[in-house]
Parts: C-alpha cells; structure tokens; sequence
C-alpha cells in the first residue's frame, strides 16, 4: 500500500482521492448546466473533449 500513498502514507491518499472525486463532480455539474442551458453534448464534442 505504501508505494501507493507516498512518504505521507494513507491520508495523502485518501485526501488525493477525495479531491479527485469533487473535481468529478463539479464537471459533471458544469456538464448538466450547459446541456440545460444551450443543447446536450454531441458524440463529436465528448469525442473531442477525450482526446484534449
């Protein structure tokens, strides 16, 4: 486990983690507003968002 948490061992870890997850989510948000606010996402917008 520990070449996994680093020299600050499982609280980086999980700290890293939970920063990780509440970028997700905030992307998802910004996702929903603009598809509420404008047009959903084409195939060749989240294809283009993949590759950038």
């Amino acid at each position: 486990m520990e070449s996994r948490t680093g020299p600050r061992g499982f609280s980086r870890f999980v700290h890293r983690s939970v920063e990780y997850g509440l970028a997700l989510s905030k992307a998802q948000e910004i996702v929903e507003d603009y598809e509420t606010r404008v047009a959903p996402l084409s195939e060749a917008d989240l294809e283009e968002a993949r590759r950038a």
